[in-house]
């Protein structure tokens, strides 16, 4: 279990902060409505669980990365800005299967001069 390597003080907001962060990330990839206010306050509220109990003057030992403050600060405004759904929706699959097409169409239709 990942809380055996932290310090015993801080268990219980880093468990709060993992099942937090689980909820996020779930209702972040997902393809359904979301109530993107409440969603925020969620976010919000992990954002300051790690400023309040992990990233402290004197026991600084987890920081915020931009990936994590991305997540965090902003989501909620990308799925307020996709019509209150999750961002599932905007997945890169669909970009990535068209490479075996372009490497195709740069392969067989590129003018050739030898």
């Amino acid at each position: 279990e990942v809380l055996a390597f932290v310090p015993e003080r801080p268990q219980a907001p880093f468990r709060e902060l993992l099942e937090g962060v689980w909820v996020v990330l779930r209702v972040y990839t997902s393809s359904r409505k979301v109530n993107a206010t409440r969603f925020r306050l969620v976010c919000l509220d992990r954002y300051y669980l790690i400023q309040n109990n992990f990233s402290n003057e004197t026991d600084r030992w987890i920081s915020i990365s931009p990936t994590t403050h991305s997540v965090l600060a902003h989501s909620w405004e990308l799925i307020e800005r996709n019509g209150g759904v999750g961002a599932g929706e905007l997945s890169e699959s669909g970009l990535e299967s068209n490479n075996k097409y372009l490497r195709s169409i740069c392969t067989s239709l590129s003018r050739k001069t030898s």
